[in-house]
Parts: structure tokens; C-alpha cells; sequence
């Protein structure tokens, strides 16, 4: 009972350690290499905004920790979730003085688009065209009845 409340207890703390703004704050300034955020800016506004894109959790009866980010595009956010679990693992070590989070999939960008999203392009060139026709035809029917008054 003691290793299940101590495991229970571990899993929490993790998952609440990667939403923390020190968390997402190193793991922005790896991101985004360059990027001119001041330290109350990148601790304070950005990680806060960040936060918000941040899904932690773990699987029942495992300790076994997620960790997905919603970013704007596939490459950024495969990044981004990748960093928040080195920086989690940084900040564990801290707190610990142990490496034993350990890394079992690490996120890739997709190398293909969707579906959806082809079908999207293809419905709107379409519709596009369709109006477009429909448009002339019935600007030549006016401009013809228009000749013949």
C-alpha cells in the first residue's frame, strides 16, 4: 500500500513539475533559440500562454507520463514536447539528485499531411471553380439578353 501512495504521489509531481514556469520557460528559450523574451516575460506572460497548449497525464495503474503540446505547427510542437521532458528530467534531477526519468518515445513531425486536409484543399478548389463558372454563365446570359434589347 505504501509503494502505491508513494508512486501516486511521484506521478503527480511530475506531471505538475512539467507545467511549471521555470519548466516551460527553459524549455521556450531552447525552442525558440534566439528569441528576445526578458526573464519576466519568459517566466511570466509566455509560460503562462504556453501552459495553456500543455497536456500532462499518465496512464492508470503505470508510471508512465504523457506529455503533448498543441503548438502551431507539427515541427514546433514535436519540438516543444520533446524539450518539456528534458527540462522536466533538469528540474527532477534538482529536486531528487536522480536521472531516473527516462525518455520512451520522443515526439516526431509528421512526415505526411491528412487526409482532412487534402480533402479541405479539394472541396474549396471546387466550390471555388463551380461559383466561379456559375458567375460567367450567367454574366454571358445577361450581357446576351441585354444585345438583343
Amino acid at each position: 500500500m505504501y509503494a502505491q501512495q508513494y508512486n501516486v504521489s511521484l506521478l503527480k509531481t511530475i506531471t505538475k513539475l512539467v507545467t511549471t514556469p521555470k519548466v516551460i520557460g527553459d524549455a521556450v528559450k531552447v525552442v525558440e533559440k534566439g528569441n528576445n523574451y526578458s526573464s519576466n516575460q519568459l517566466y511570466g506572460v509566455v509560460s503562462a500562454n504556453q501552459s495553456k497548449k500543455i497536456g500532462v497525464g499518465n496512464d492508470k495503474d503505470t508510471m508512465i507520463v504523457t506529455i503533448t503540446y498543441k503548438g502551431d505547427t507539427p515541427k514546433y510542437a514535436a519540438s516543444m514536447s520533446n524539450e518539456l521532458f528534458n527540462q522536466t528530467r533538469l528540474e527532477s534531477k534538482k529536486i531528487w539528485g536522480t536521472n531516473n526519468l527516462k525518455l520512451i518515445n520522443k515526439a516526431i513531425e509528421p512526415t505526411h499531411k491528412s487526409q482532412v486536409s487534402s480533402l479541405k484543399i479539394a472541396l474549396i478548389t471546387f466550390g471555388g471553380s463551380f461559383i466561379l463558372l456559375s458567375i460567367i454563365y450567367i454574366f454571358k446570359k445577361v450581357m446576351t439578353k441585354s444585345d438583343f434589347e
